[in-house]
């Protein structure tokens, strides 16, 4: 779910209140109430990182890609977040902006790791 915040950061971009739109992390929690556009952070955080990358997808669309390696994020995760702006911050939970956040009920072990492909699409109505 597009969040309120993420709504925001591009009307505040558009007036020039904000200028760092990009996404940077992804995050995962463990709480699994469903997502609400007035979400403002992940409900229980356990694991952040930086995105693996976002290329051009063509018109109106980012590509993006993050990678939780098999040492990383162990345990259940049941949500996940993506955090953009300026106080987007590695070792700093829940900072930055929640774009969106979803829900991904998963056991992760320590011998596997996890790739999360999404994009991002700006379209005419």
């Amino acid at each position: 779910m597009i969040t309120n915040a993420g709504l925001n950061m591009i009307k505040n971009a558009k007036r020039g209140t904000v200028t760092d739109l990009e996404y940077k992390i992804i995050a995962v929690g463990s709480d699994n109430t469903p997502p609400a556009a007035g979400d403002v952070a992940l409900g229980t955080e356990t694991k952040r990182k930086l995105l693996t990358s976002k290329t051009d997808g063509g018109n109106g669309i980012v590509d993006i890609v993050a990678i939780l390696q098999a040492d990383e994020a162990v345990g259940q995760i049941e949500e996940v977040g993506i955090f953009a702006g300026a106080a987007a911050a590695v070792l700093t939970p829940d900072s930055g902006i929640l774009v969106a956040r979803f829900l991904y009920s998963k056991l992760k072990t320590n011998v596997e790791s996890i790739q999360f492909n999404g994009q991002d699409i700006v379209a005419e109505a």
